[in-house]
């Protein structure tokens, strides 16, 4: 399995259109580059416009009227996906060396909240919050980094 993002054509396609996406505001099932996006479809939408032929297509999870929605809502069908391949949270938070440009990022955040986010270069991440817009944090700030709760990896599927 080749990671899609080994190609340096594709790292810098990745980091080009995720700058495009910065201050982008939230919004709930979003889908538009300047008027709004929220975290999973951010994701989708950043991974179909560099190429990625299998993008992650979260479309199809239920946000409750709290806004948040079941982590088995995002994990399961991120664990069907031939297009990703599932990597170690616990590890990676060990040795953030494994992490790699274009990683898809999965948090949990108190009971039912799910974050996600898209690795940049180390240890920055590309995400969106709801009172701050489509930004950059670090990962290894520990309000991400002690919430990380899966890492997928995009593959290049034939």
């Amino acid at each position: 399995m080749i990671p899609f993002f080994a190609k340096s054509e594709n790292q810098t396609a990745l980091l080009l259109e995720a700058k495009t996406w910065l201050g982008t505001p939230f919004v709930t099932h979003g889908k538009m580059k300047g008027a709004g996006v929220d975290c999973g479809d951010l994701a989708s939408l950043v991974y179909k416009a560099v190429g990625l032929d299998h993008p992650f297509d979260l479309a199809k999870y239920q946000v409750d009227i709290a806004g948040s929605f079941d982590i088995r809502q995002m994990l399961d069908p991120l664990d069907a996906l031939p297009s990703a391949m599932k990597l170690d949270a616990a590890a990676c938070r060990i040795d953030p060396t494994i992490i790699q440009l274009g990683d898809f990022l999965v948090f949990h955040r108190g009971s039912g909240m799910v974050h996600t986010g898209i690795v940049m270069v180390w240890p920055n991440f590309l995400h969106v919050l709801r009172l701050r817009g489509v930004m950059f944090s670090m990962i290894t700030d520990t309000t991400y980094l002690s919430r990380l709760t899966a890492i997928y990896r995009p593959i290049q599927v034939p």
